[in-house]
């Protein structure tokens, strides 16, 4: 009876300190999950990161609606960094005000290499020279003087462009005695051009001169190849150039529905023209419409070269985002070679300044406009655009399109005076 007793009190000693052991675990893992959701509820989430983009580059909703599509969703995806894209067409003002008030709203400017001496020294972009160490591209030297200053690095290139030749294989049989069409010259060019309109029976070539657009940098690449300065009217080698230009004139080579045309497009396309000497990104366009109707070569040469106004557009941070590290990311993904070959192919056939997409160039049209835009930008006398130079480049432009006017008017006559009072004026719009 007795072992009966001690039995069941053992068993009941037992069971005391499993139950005990049984509560000081539950009581362990219920604190346990205390800490965890006192954790939980201590760690707020990120807040989600959203950068302003504000650009001059992609004017056309077109080309908006690419960017988004093939570049930012995709980056937006990788990083969780929301991009709003605003494309303005005068950001100085805008940077002015945001640096007045201190509220920098844009976090990101993609700015013309024409302006970017001038945001640099206005305070309105930081360097890049720590984003720059980070990236392994090697990015095209041609716009260095614009991208940097003092050492330091403030954009990253991201498209660049010069101007090309493009013909319609029909002009082909023109081709004067002795020309190769990538090595030739602009005395050639002129006489194909009014070779052409004699065998036609009308003028085939195209000067797109709707006023404020190219006029200026059509006859300043002609310049270059004489070996005249940008912007200039009256030099020595720009009457050449004048001169050059009136005897097409002269001899009604030049399609008169010109002045109602900023680029070739639209009468290339339509065989109203049948040569041009233009901007890579329309001359892209009308190529990529029917690569085997066009045929696509370098500027001409004159004198001293291959002359052809180029420009390029470029990323910089904003002085005073608050994002700093967002932007960066942007600046990082955008000029990856193989996002970068994606978005300059995909809006039109501009040159991707980073060595590693040139070297992985193919065959497809906008790639062959591509390959002869970069034999004009490395093998020619490209000179950038100096709109931070003058008070309003428009009214530069204005200056070469009535020079042209009265050019046309004169039938091809260059009126030496007229040009001097217009170099006057070129000179009346410099900074000083």
């Amino acid at each position: 009876m007795k072992k009966l007793v001690v039995i069941i009190l053992i068993v009941a000693l037992v069971a005391t300190m499993a139950i005990g052991c049984t509560k000081e675990v539950a009581e362990q893992e219920v604190e346990e999950r205390e800490v965890v959701k006192e954790e939980v509820v201590t760690e707020k989430p990120a807040e989600p990161v959203t950068i302003k983009v504000t650009s001059g580059l992609w004017s056309k909703p077109e080309e908006q609606q690419y960017v988004r599509e093939e570049a930012l969703t995709a980056f937006e995806a990788e990083t969780g960094i929301t991009v709003e894209l605003e494309v303005v067409e005068n950001i100085q003002d805008m940077m002015e005000s945001q640096k007045g008030s201190g509220e920098w709203t844009s976090d990101v400017v993609i700015t013309h290499s024409g302006d970017m001496t001038k945001y640099i020294s206005n305070g309105y972009v930081q360097s890049l020279n720590s984003v720059l160490d980070k990236m392994d591209i090697t990015i095209l030297p041609a716009f260095n003087e614009s991208t940097s200053a003092d050492g330091e690095t403030y954009y990253v290139p991201i498209s660049a462009d010069v101007y090309l030749v493009i013909a319609n294989n029909k002009a082909l049989d023109y081709l004067p005695d002795g020309a190769e069409l990538n090595s030739i010259t602009w005395e050639q060019y002129k006489d194909w051009a009014i070779a052409i309109a004699e065998g036609e029976g009308s003028p085939k070539t195209t000067m797109p001169a709707l006023t404020v657009k190219s006029m200026c940098y059509q006859v300043g690449g002609m310049g270059l190849s004489y070996g005249a300065d940008f912007a200039d009217i009256d030099s020595d080698a720009m009457k050449d150039t004048w001169a050059l230009v009136g005897e097409m004139i002269a001899a009604d080579a030049i399609v008169e529905t010109s002045f109602s045309y900023g680029d070739p497009v639209d009468l290339m396309k339509a065989e109203e023209a049948w040569l041009s000497f233009y901007h890579m990104g329309p001359v892209g366009q009308v190529y990529g419409s029917a690569p085997a109707q066009f045929t696509i070569a370098p500027a001409p040469a004159g004198p001293v070269g291959n002359g052809s106004i180029a420009g390029a557009w470029g990323m910089g941070i904003t002085a005073g985002t608050e994002n700093l590290e967002a932007a960066q990311a942007f600046i990082e993904y955008m000029a990856r070679p193989d996002v970068l070959y994606k978005v300059t192919q995909g809006i039109g056939g501009t040159i991707p300044p980073v060595q590693e997409v040139v070297d992985v160039l193919g065959s497809e049209p906008a790639d062959e406009v591509v390959k002869m835009g970069l034999i004009t930008l490395q093998a020619g006398i490209p000179h950038g655009v100096p709109a931070a130079d003058y008070t309003d480049w428009g009214a530069v432009k204005t200056v070469y399109d009535e020079t042209f006017k009265k050019l046309w008017d004169d039938k091809g006559v260059v009126d030496v005076d007229f040009l001097a009072t217009q170099q006057a004026a070129l000179e009346d719009l410099l900074l000083e």
